[in-house]
């Protein structure tokens, strides 16, 4: 029970910062897009939506399943390794 407690722990604590990265990343970003595209287009621009634009289909979506899968495994990949270097090793093998 205690060992599972002491899991439990290790995998928050190593998952905590970096969920709180991404989402400050994806924030940053978004914020930064949106202060960049009214600069860019202006008041009266963001006001008129142009047909060419409402009517195009991104082709793109793939890309965020790339990035889903990846970012599952560096996930994985960190539990596994913090297991292997922290958790097993503590325990005197």
């Amino acid at each position: 029970m205690k060992t599972l407690r002491t899991l439990t722990l290790s995998l928050v604590a190593v998952l905590v910062p970096v969920i709180v990265t991404v989402i400050g990343t994806v924030v940053v970003t978004l914020v930064g897009a949106v202060a960049a595209s009214a600069l860019i287009a202006g008041p009266v621009a963001a006001a008129t939506p142009t047909p060419a634009l409402a009517a195009a289909k991104p082709w793109h979506y793939w890309v965020s399943f790339l990035l889903l899968a990846s970012f599952a495994l560096v996930v994985v990949a960190l539990l596994v390794g913090y297991y292997v270097k922290v958790i097993r090793a503590s325990r005197g093998r």
